[in-house]
């Protein structure tokens, strides 16, 4: 998956290294940055910000190793019939991408469905929540972009 951050609308400082990394040689030391999004380090977090139930959380990569306005990569497990509460930030957008799972979510007054491989984009200030309706873990992966670096409001 690549994703990119812009300072200015339609120019990105990514490019196609044209490797799909399927069947690529191992390298002693990562060209790149790399993270491993392994449940067994996620922590418990009742009930939260004010959700239902436990959900299972932890900062994958935080601003430290980010040199543009990137905030952080999350992972978080929310269980059957656990919640994430509806809150907003005013300094931080967030991409939520379902990597396994079906539930719910809520931003402002719209409620949709989501399943696995969907993306769910959080503008500044937009209320949002998560629900899992659904029978099976609900996983997400959380990219948050920041105003400024190290603004997380």
């Amino acid at each position: 998956m690549n994703i990119n951050v812009a300072q200015i609308k339609g120019h990105y400082d990514a490019f196609n290294l044209n490797d799909a990394r399927v069947g690529a040689p191992k390298d002693a030391i990562p060209t790149f940055m790399t993270m491993n999004l392994d449940k067994t380090t996620l922590k418990p977090m009742p009930n939260y910000l004010v959700g239902q139930g436990t959900v299972q959380y932890r900062r994958a990569l935080d601003a430290d190793v980010f040199l543009t306005d990137w905030a952080y990569v999350d992972h978080i497990l929310i269980s059957p019939g656990a919640s994430i509460g509806q809150h907003y930030h005013k300094g931080v957008e967030e991409i939520f991408y379902v990597l396994n799972g079906d539930g719910q979510v809520q931003v402002n007054a719209e409620t949709a469905p989501i399943h696995k491989g969907d993306g769910v984009p959080i503008r500044f200030n937009e209320a949002h929540s998560f629900v899992n309706n659904g029978s099976a873990d609900l996983e997400l992966m959380v990219v948050g972009i920041s105003t400024q670096k190290n603004v997380f409001g």
